[in-house]
């Protein structure tokens, strides 16, 4: 396996990579991570390193890719996660980081939710409405239905905080960065005027990563790729029952997830 990935990383070209995607993933007991390099068109990893800090991505942007192959990045996405930012910023400062619909709906959620639990200790009828909350209103079930139309008739800051995270998502249909900008900040006036202090938390969130955002709802690329990259990584390291250090590891994934030439010549 090591000399195959070896033989694959030699031959790889990236020389028409123009999108990356980073993420984390951890591993063995306890916090540790590795991080994820990307390529979202290709859906295959590039390559990993141990650790998640601004100074291991990095390395990784560094040693993956040439400064000519960095240059012709155009977007990089990722969570909202600091490092990853710095790194990006200044590895590959011409490129657009894009924060991807995924991971806005997970803030927004929580902070829905953060707001139905602490009303559910005064109104029992909150008791048990958790996905209906968290969940999209298309996949809602009859009784999914019934228990919101339920709480809906009742004044709740929880049915208010809900209308404000699916208000949100007119951002993504709205075309042009400009008309973007302007519903967002209808939104966060809006999210302002509500008064419900999780949902202030998020819209300060949402402020301070918004050109991230703007730049996913004007593109196609998504961490929802890397998303579904780290679910096979989890695949390959459940069936090699653990690798003893990270370079087992990284040889692992790049030779079922890499996509690369394995075979001898």
């Amino acid at each position: 396996m090591t000399r195959a990935v070896a033989r694959g990383l030699k031959r790889r070209d990236l020389n028409g990579t123009l999108a990356l995607g980073i993420d984390e993933k951890s591993y063995g007991n306890g916090q540790k991570y590795i991080t994820v390099l990307s390529d979202p068109i290709t859906k295959s990893v590039l390559d990993i390193i141990d650790g998640r800090k601004t100074d291991d991505a990095q390395e990784l942007l560094s040693w993956t890719l040439s400064p000519s192959q960095l240059d012709n990045i155009l977007l990089i996405s990722m969570d909202m996660w600091k490092a990853y930012m710095v790194a990006a910023d200044e590895v590959i400062p011409n490129a657009d980081i894009v924060h991807d619909k995924f991971h806005t709906a997970k803030y927004l959620n929580k902070a829905v939710d953060d707001v139905r639990k602490k009303e559910a200790k005064e109104q029992d009828i909150l008791k048990n409405s958790k996905y209906v909350f968290l969940k999209n209103k298309e996949n809602w079930n009859d009784t999914q239905n019934w228990k919101f139309e339920q709480i809906n008739q009742i004044n709740l800051e929880t049915s208010r905080a809900w209308k404000i995270k699916e208000n949100f998502k007119g951002i993504y249909s709205q075309g042009e960065k400009q008309l973007c900008l302007d519903y967002f900040k209808q939104w966060y006036i809006s999210t302002l005027q509500a008064n419900i202090k999780p949902m202030l938390k998020v819209a300060d969130t949402m402020l301070r990563h918004i050109e991230g955002i703007v730049n996913s709802a004007l593109t196609d690329i998504t961490n929802s790729i890397a998303e579904g990259i780290n679910s096979q990584i989890q695949v390959v390291k459940t069936v090699a029952r653990g690798f003893a250090n990270v370079e087992g590891y990284r040889n692992a994934i790049l030779f079922f997830q890499g996509k690369l030439k394995l075979f001898p010549l």
